[in-house]
């Protein structure tokens, strides 16, 4: 493994730089100076952009699965109080901030269209 492979591995599964730097058999020292070069900057970007990316292809997946247990909950004759209140209080947050950040992005859509 590349000495950069291993360092970008070390920061993306370490809490602290000193913890990263040490995983990767570098100084803290090393570690600060790799994280100012621009080239390497990208690349350990890039390394988040896809495990994000990834993460959020299983959040869509289970969404729906997760709705679902919500709903069973909110709506069962077995469930108690607190929790029937707890799973409507989610779906109404959760539902609500997907109005907004659907409205955010149809804003933004239309400003980036006035600008074209």
């Amino acid at each position: 493994m590349a000495k950069t492979d291993k360092i970008i591995s070390a920061l993306l599964v370490c809490n602290t730089h000193r913890e990263a730097a040490a995983r990767a058999g570098i100084s803290e020292t090393t570690l600060y100076k790799y994280l100012k070069d621009p080239d390497f900057l990208k690349r350990y970007d890039e390394e988040l952009q896809n495990i994000t990316h990834g993460v959020a292809a299983k959040l869509r997946k289970y969404m729906g699965e997760a709705v679902d247990v919500l709903h069973t909950t909110a709506t069962s004759e077995s469930t108690g109080a607190s929790a029937k209140v707890a799973a409507a209080r989610a779906i109404l947050d959760y539902g609500l901030r997907l109005i907004e950040l659907e409205e955010i992005k149809k804003r933004i859509e239309e400003l980036e269209e006035r600008l074209r």
